[in-house]
């Protein structure tokens, strides 16, 4: 996973958009740092975002291995200076102690969502 690519990921019947922004090394694992959005796209080479795409979450700190699998790269987009301030304050709550991390699916954490907000 590279920083600054747009993905696409598989889900149901097309596929789920997500950029990379930021990735964390751990002694144990990979942490990606991702926005997810709220667009279902047919096939992989559709997938494309704009300031019009909304977002499903801004931010999802997720542990590589439950993110990887499937994922294609779409295309290199820039990465913001709101981005780079998401990623800088979780690196302050992750030396605290204090920062989230995701070891679920992207499938489990939509579902999550989606039963949360009902």
């Amino acid at each position: 996973m590279k920083p600054g690519y747009l993905y696409a990921y598989p889900y149901r019947d097309g596929y789920l958009a997500y950029k990379v922004f930021a990735v964390t090394l751990t002694e144990t694992f990979s942490v990606i740092h991702i926005t997810l959005f709220a667009a279902l796209f047919d096939k992989p080479e559709e997938v494309d975002i704009t300031s019009e795409t909304p977002l499903l979450m801004e931010h999802i700190p997720i542990k590589n291995e439950f993110l990887a699998g499937g994922s294609l790269p779409v295309k290199e987009l820039p990465i913001y200076s709101h981005e780079e301030q998401i990623y800088k304050n979780w690196l302050r709550e992750w030396n605290e102690e204090r920062a989230p991390v995701y070891a679920i699916t992207v499938e489990e954490l939509i579902r999550e969502l989606v039963s949360s907000g009902e």
